[in-house]
């Protein structure tokens, strides 16, 4: 029923040549990394369906492109479910928290490393379902964003050999329509409906 994604991090960096920090090659910041957060808060809650509308507010250097260092979305779903993408580009380390709540249980992970690039991260899942005592703390292996590369990587190989993707070019298109009109709605500053 609820589901928040927060990223609190150092700024980007400026890529080859400086493409992460040039609209015209980058796009948006907000489909730089928020499209990853939205990505994963909507597979948590499919079962609503697709998101009705958003809510974008952000600041920081050039919000009117998408570039912004502070950004908050608000994800709406049918039955009253929602989810909200919130980072900052404008702190130090790298520190993400997931948590998700519904009607049987709830899930808290979080990941925390000096660059998003660690190989010695700190990170803890723990579950807790309605009814039981305490919340069940998950033992992960190594995580991170490189070593979810590597997997992502053999995963990849296997795919293309079966001549399938890895994400249907569905539901690719509806994370980046939510990432644009994100934006739009931070430009224009008010809540925007949805339609796939």
């Amino acid at each position: 029923m609820y589901a928040v994604h927060s990223l609190f991090r150092f700024p980007y960096r400026p890529g080859a040549e400086g493409w992460r920090h040039d609209q015209s090659r980058v796009g948006s910041w907000i489909l730089e990394e928020p499209v990853h957060a939205f990505d994963s808060l909507m597979w948590y809650l499919e079962r609503h369906g697709d998101p009705v509308s958003v809510l974008a507010l952000g600041n920081g250097r050039r919000p009117e492109e998408g570039m912004v260092d502070n950004f908050t979305a608000l994800l709406r779903f049918r039955g009253g479910a929602y989810a909200v993408v919130t980072e900052t580009l404008a702190a130090f380390e790298y520190h993400h928290v997931t948590e998700v709540v519904g009607r049987e249980g709830a899930i808290r992970a979080w990941w925390s490393g000096t660059l998003d690039r660690t190989r010695q991260p700190a990170f803890e899942l723990k579950v807790k379902r309605r009814g039981t005592g305490e919340a069940e703390t998950v033992i992960l292996a190594a995580s991170g964003e490189l070593f979810e590369l590597e997997t992502q990587l053999a995963q990849a190989v296997v795919a293309f050999r079966a001549r399938r993707p890895l994400v249907s070019g569905e539901e690719a298109r509806k994370r980046v329509i939510v990432c644009v009109e994100a934006a739009r709605s931070l430009r224009e500053g008010r809540e925007l409906p949805l339609t796939f």
